[in-house]
């Protein structure tokens, strides 16, 4: 029997308690609906000890759960799971779910769980929702889901207003389907969301469907819970940054960016440098703790340096974590303006961004720190931005110029 291979060790670049649990925060690793009924999820963040997660396979109407109408007979059920635990569930924990169909009997790895009406996951046309709320039948907060089933089904719960999107933090597979395991990664990085995403690709899970009873401990891949991970590894950013800008404003520069989502975010502080590598603090911004929205931002250095500045984002967690993100750099020498040149340091390429498209060809040059030519490139006219190759280059200082119209634009920069 094929078996993964599982992670002993978790390594976190937030290892923190979330008050409130959000989408995509734990998300679902497998489901069996065969002889041994239950299904896995993993922890994306730490679960704070007493929380409490319900699970329902009824149908979503939009608004409230319900039994399917056209089978007054075929009733569903819910079940309440609880960390009692007594310390918070560490992200990247499988909690492993078995014998779900019982009253008397039901298994859980993490906490307790208890089964309320006919919680019993089948094999065509059904889904499990996770999420938080008042009671079991009262949702709050819609997790994630996991569904099977033909796209048409009258029995496939929806989506609507539950805040879960179908691949992104939650999905189905198609077809008659006993047991379903997630088969792709177990190390991630980036945000939350990118995790969850990866874990909603079907392309990732395998499945297995047979007229056998046993399909889910036959022996053969996928088994339940033989073949599921029980250990994953997330290096996750607090902040998913969508950009970092640095733009001259007559004699200051504006520090701008724009983040998609925040974890655990205290505050979020600009750092400045004169040569790339020694940076000092120039400001800083509160953070929004944990959002799921856009959230923009912007600082003002009233007082740039000569030259070239540049400058990063330094974010911190409310325990302390620090996390720096890409270095930008502008120059303000002479009639410079609005040149942009990152990033900075470079390993083996950077992106020239002009103020406005040329007018006429530009001939790009880099030297060395003792002056030589080391390459050359011609811009055409009507151009905007461009990429530059370092890739050959040895680490070490170097000064792009971008020569037009007898005018000389310089900006240093640094190869890795």
């Amino acid at each position: 029997m094929r078996k993964l291979i599982l992670l002993a060790w978790l390594a976190l670049a937030c290892p923190c308690v979330y008050a409130q649990l959000l989408p995509g925060d734990v998300m679902f690793v497998a489901y069996d609906s065969d002889v041994r009924k239950g299904f896995s999820v993993v922890a994306l963040v730490d679960i704070p000890a007493g929380a409490t997660i319900y699970f329902s396979d009824k149908r979503w109407t939009g608004a409230v759960f319900q039994d399917y109408p056209m089978l007054p007979d075929f009733v569903e059920g819910y079940l309440s799971w609880v960390n009692t635990t007594g310390l918070p569930v560490p992200a990247g924990t499988v909690i492993e779910f078995r014998n779900v169909h019982l009253d008397v009997g039901i298994v859980v790895s993490h906490g307790t769980v208890t089964r309320i009406g006919n919680f019993d996951p089948g094999n065509n046309t059904d889904i499990i929702y996770a999420y938080l709320g008042d009671s079991y039948a009262v949702p709050s907060v819609f997790l994630s889901a996991i569904a099977n089933g033909p796209t048409n089904s009258v029995f496939y719960g929806n989506l609507n207003n539950t805040g879960l999107e179908n691949g992104v933090n939650a999905f189905r597979l198609l077809g008659s389907l006993d047991v379903m395991i997630y088969n792709g990664p177990t190390v991630f990085s980036g945000s939350i969301e990118d995790c969850a995403r990866m874990l909603s690709t079907p392309g990732h899970w395998v499945t297995q469907n047979t007229s056998a009873p046993n399909d889910d401990s036959d022996g053969s891949f996928p088994d339940f819970p033989d073949d599921v991970p029980t250990v994953f590894s997330f290096s996750l950013f607090p902040i998913e940054l969508v950009y970092f800008r640095a733009d001259v404003v007559g004699q200051a520069v504006k520090l701008s960016w724009q983040t998609a989502t925040e974890q655990n975010n205290d505050f979020m502080a600009v750092e400045r440098s004169s040569d790339g590598r020694l940076f000092q603090e120039i400001g800083r911004l509160q953070g929004m703790g944990t959002s799921l929205e856009a959230q923009s931002y912007s600082l003002y250095d009233e007082q740039p340096l000569a030259g070239t500045n540049y400058y990063r984002l330094r974010q911190v967690d409310y325990d302390g974590t620090e996390t720096r993100y890409e270095v930008v750099a502008v120059t303000l020498e002479g009639h410079t303006g609005n040149w942009r040149l990152f990033p900075v340091p470079a390993a083996t390429q950077v992106q020239l961004v002009l103020p406005e498209a040329t007018l006429v060809p530009m001939v790009l040059r880099v030297y060395d720190a003792v002056g030589r030519l080391v390459l050359s490139q011609q811009l055409p006219e009507g151009s905007s931005n461009t990429w530059l190759s370092i890739s050959n280059l040895s680490a070490g200082k170097y000064t792009l110029q971008a020569v037009y119209n007898r005018s000389v634009v310089s900006l240093p920069f640094i190869k890795e």
